[in-house]
């Protein structure tokens, strides 16, 4: 008896500390199904937990972003070590955001069952900034090109203007 009293504290802290992280925490079979999903990730993608158990997470990443994180899970399942991964994601607007996860396997005591845990949080408003900022650095390049192209044509007319002078002189 002690030691199920035991089991179900240690359980009830584990989920305790899941639920109320700001980061959000997922578990997923090895073909991406979700079997448990904290709170804040359901808020993050703006549905109920039952929506989200049972489905694939991969169907929340675009589809040009699948491909790499498929390879990321099969690395992982391979024996790779745990690395951070940044992926899009759909938003439940529609619009894209960005991820950043951190996953890693977790073995279970039944032989052959595997599960992956993984924390991620949201970078989308970092991640546009940084686009807005690479947009105006391109922007601003693409001005100083204006800006040196006119500047040479400007001497070279200077240039033909004192040719002409120095002609009619």
């Amino acid at each position: 008896r002690l030691v199920m009293a035991a089991l179900r504290q240690s359980e009830q802290r584990y989920r305790s500390v899941g639920e109320h992280q700001s980061d959000l925490v997922c578990r997923y079979l090895p073909h991406t199904t979700l079997t448990f999903v904290n709170e804040a990730y359901c808020r993050f993608f703006g549905k109920r937990r039952e929506e989200l158990i049972g489905t694939r997470f991969i169907d929340l990443i675009p589809e040009a972003d699948r491909p790499a994180a498929l390879r990321n899970v099969r690395e992982i399942l391979e024996g790779g070590e745990p690395r951070v991964d940044e992926h899009s994601v759909v938003l439940p607007d529609g619009s894209l955001g960005r991820q950043q996860w951190v996953d890693h396997v977790i073995e279970s005591p039944d032989p052959g069952a595997v599960e992956l845990q993984a924390i991620g949080r949201d970078i989308t408003d970092r991640w546009r900034s940084d686009e807005t900022l690479r947009e105006k650095e391109m922007s601003l390049g693409e001005a100083y090109e204006r800006i040196r192209s006119l500047a040479h044509r400007l001497m070279l007319a200077q240039e033909a203007e004192r040719t002409e002078i120095a002609r009619d002189l």
